[in-house]
């Protein structure tokens, strides 16, 4: 029991404080409100989203301010990472931070240090510590890289008006105070950018270089030479050029685009001061037809040739045993070496062929002189010749899976790109692999074939390669073939945020990736991705999935090679006149099935039509089609009818959904 003497004492306290409280002026009882209110607006917006995550990241109290005054100091190598700061900065700040060059660390406040520490070997190239305090924001690094991805962490530790292109008034420019060690996982972190089935203006590939560079990516592997276009001019052969870039669609336009030897050279350099590699793909010996429409005489017919104006894969390759194709070859590979200083040159392999070579007299000799078992080991003899002659140069060569069969040139990559099995086995011979499967890395798919969750869920070490035989992964790439990719907005939309997600596959450690945190720092991100006006993608299933109901399904015994028209019962599920979307939704089997049309008929009468082509299948595409009934008849039976036609064999099976659209 409390004693009275006691109680009367809390009860003094409190009236003591009541009174206290009423001596203060409403006016400053309100300033005091409102400061506690900004307090907890500053401390919501220092939440931090880095984007990949960093390996080590510790949270400190405080926060260091932005302005006018505030320098940049920085040692004499790390000049032009200095500029690229204060330059990227500025145009949201609506100020320019002056650079000096220093030899030292020196003690002062206000300014931002960047300085390169040889004890910080243990970071290796890329690696990078970052230390934000009060008075200072110090970046320290082995090598000016981890510098440049220090720049990138900082970008993204401001709030996300630090990306607007003209100045944002009412900010505080706050960066929280925090101590970050952060490292790559992987050396290898790229994109493959395809600008040869639809071509990309110059621009378009430096702002590419750009969206890399934010997310610590380090490769662009450029593809520039197919059976559609050939895009690097080459002064020795001008008409790769002036025939080989230019096709003739199938409206009769014509279409195409190259760089020059300017443009390359300005796009290169571009990279390599955001320590980014451009890597060249120069395919062969397939996907050849732009060359061979400008040069037939290095085809096994002869021609004519013409450049490719619809997609797949083509008959026509470099005839492996006409010496002159070797030749051609070296000499167009030498004006490449000079153009591009990449210790790696990418030649394709993939997807080559065999009918020209073996009813090609010259092929069959070849096989015969060179004591070769068939074709497949006429490819690896074809491989292994341009390797010797990289090797000569002091380049390796790249190539896609296919070079594995007939046996690998000695100092070949590879990269694992049917599934996971050429890594794999790569890594188990004992050659460098770069890792990216269709699964999970073909940015052209569609977002119900690769999710970003999917995309995020990827992990390029697999179990099956032996720990002495792992370091031999060195990375992934996102790849985006461009078939049906025409423009920069589709571009952005297939590409980010997936390359986002995988950005952090490649980067952070593997034990700190975490989904609902990824989910959480994208929603600060894609302010930025608005900000910087890049139209990123979204499932654009969702919208007709939501409230469909399955009609039927497709089965593999029903497929017909050729195509076939097959019909589903619709009368249970049209209950009111309106649009209602079909959707062709492949579930399992080896074949994707291709879909020509679709048709709701009343009665065996066709009242509405869609007529684009769909495609079903581990990437799906088009696979919705919008039918309309106008009027509703009672008694009437509804079909729905549509041509489907499996690719490849006829194992393709799925379902048919439909919804209705809100009237």
């Amino acid at each position: 029991m409390i004693k009275i003497p006691v109680l009367r004492s809390i009860l003094l306290v409190f009236v003591m404080i009541f009174l206290y409280r009423l001596s203060f002026p409403e006016e400053f009882r309100k300033k005091q409100s409102q400061s506690e209110i900004a307090g907890s607006k500053e401390k919501k917006n220092m939440v931090v989203s880095i984007i990949p995550m960093p390996a080590k990241l510790e949270m400190k109290k405080g926060s260091f301010s932005l302005n006018r005054q505030t320098r940049i100091l920085a040692d004499t190598e790390l000049v032009w990472e200095a500029g690229y700061l204060s330059d990227v900065l500025h145009p949201a700040l609506g100020f320019k931070m002056l650079v000096e060059e220093v030899a030292s660390n020196p003690s002062m406040e206000n300014v931002v240090i960047l300085r390169l520490d040889p004890s910080l070997s243990g970071l290796e190239g890329e690696g990078y510590v970052l230390k934000v305090e009060d008075a200072r924001i110090e970046f320290e690094a082995f090598k000016p890289a981890g510098i440049f991805y220090a720049c990138q962490s900082l970008r993204q530790l401001l709030p996300p008006e630090i990306f607007e292109s003209s100045p944002v008034p009412g900010i505080e420019w706050k960066v929280p105070c925090l101590f970050i060690e952060d490292k790559p996982r992987y050396e290898w972190r790229g994109q493959l950018f395809d600008c040869c089935r639809h071509f990309f203006p110059k621009q378009t590939v430096k702002r590419a270089i750009d969206l890399l560079a934010l997310h610590k990516m380090n490769r662009l592997h450029w593809h520039l030479t197919e059976d559609q276009g050939w895009r690097i001019e080459i002064k020795r052969y001008p008409k790769l050029t002036e025939v080989g870039a230019w096709r003739t669609e199938k409206n009769g336009e014509r279409y195409g685009g190259f760089y020059t030897q300017q443009d390359i050279r300005e796009i290169v350099e571009y990279a390599q001061v955001r320590h980014i590699m451009v890597v060249p793909e120069i395919e062969m010996p397939g996907h050849s037809s732009a060359a061979l429409a400008a040069y037939p005489e290095l085809g096994c017919t002869g021609g004519p040739y013409k450049v490719e104006n619809s997609w797949g894969v083509f008959p026509d390759v470099y005839c492996a045993g006409n010496e002159n194709t070797f030749q051609f070859i070296e000499n167009l590979l030498d004006e490449v070496l000079e153009l591009f200083p990449s210790p790696y040159i990418h030649i394709g392999g993939d997807e080559c062929p065999k009918q020209r070579w073996k009813e090609c007299p010259k092929c069959q000799a070849r096989i015969k002189k060179e004591n070769l078992a068939h074709e497949h080991e006429l490819q690896s003899y074809f491989i292994k010749r341009i390797d010797r002659y990289l090797t000569q140069k002091g380049r390796r060569l790249i190539g896609w899976d296919e070079i594995l069969e007939g046996g690998l040139a000695p100092n070949a990559v590879v990269q694992s790109w049917r599934g996971v099995k050429g890594g794999i086995e790569a890594a188990r011979q004992g050659h460098d692999v770069i890792m990216s499967p269709t699964s999970h890395c073909y940015l052209d798919y569609s977002y119900p074939s690769i999710t970003l969750e999917r995309a995020y869920s990827y992990e390029p070490l697999l179990e099956e390669i032996p720990g002495d035989k792992a370091h031999h992964i060195k990375g992934l790439e996102g790849n985006i073939w461009t078939e049906h990719v025409p423009n920069r907005d589709r571009l952005d939309f297939q590409v980010y945020p997936r390359l986002t997600a995988l950005s952090e596959v490649a980067w952070s450690p593997k034990e700190k990736r975490n989904l609902e945190d990824f989910n959480s720092r994208m929603k600060t991100h894609f302010r930025r991705f608005e900000i910087l006006g890049v139209k990123y993608g979204f499932n654009e299933l969702d919208k007709y999935m939501k409230n469909s109901t399955v009609i039927g399904h497709w089965k593999a015994e029903q497929m017909q090679k050729e195509g076939d028209v097959l019909d589903w019962n619709l009368t249970p599920h049209i209950k009111a006149p309106g649009k209602y979307n079909i959707i062709f939704l492949y579930t399992h089997g080896s074949a994707a099935v291709q879909i020509a049309w679709a048709a709701i008929f009343q009665d065996q009468k066709e009242i509405h039509r869609d007529t684009h082509s769909g495609w079903s299948g581990g990437n799906k595409r088009d696979i919705v089609y919008k039918l309309k009934l106008e009027k509703l008849k009672p008694e009437a039976t509804y079909f729905l009818k549509a041509h489907l036609t499996p690719h490849g064999d006829t194992n393709s099976n799925g379902e048919i959904r439909i919804s209705r659209e809100k009237q």
